[in-house]
């Protein structure tokens, strides 16, 4: 028993850094659309560190490009690439099947 509860427990935790994840990628998205950028890109980060925790990669893909759009409005085109490349490289390997 105390094996299932613990497993619980887990998962319980698990379930709360996940919406956490989500929550701060929204956030991170109406700070954008603010004008907020600097707080966007530090919301962005922060989600991506929690949802890359779980391992949800497809948040992490639907995550990475809004980081970029951030880092685009900075000026930071380069780190702009870099996380638009990564979402589109996680993006295509969701869609191939595993071999």
């Amino acid at each position: 028993m105390p094996r299932l509860e613990w497993g619980i427990a887990l998962a319980q935790e698990i379930s709360t850094l996940h919406q956490e994840g989500k929550v701060r990628t929204d956030l991170g998205i109406v700070r954008s659309k603010l004008g907020q950028q600097d707080e966007a890109v530090e919301q962005f980060k922060q989600a991506l560190v929690l949802i890359r925790g779980v391992g949800d990669r497809p948040m992490e893909a639907e995550t990475l490009p809004a980081l970029g759009d951030a880092l685009s409005a900075q000026g930071r085109q380069d780190a702009a690439c870099d996380a638009w490349q990564r979402a589109s490289l996680i993006f295509s390997a969701l869609l191939l099947p595993q071999l």
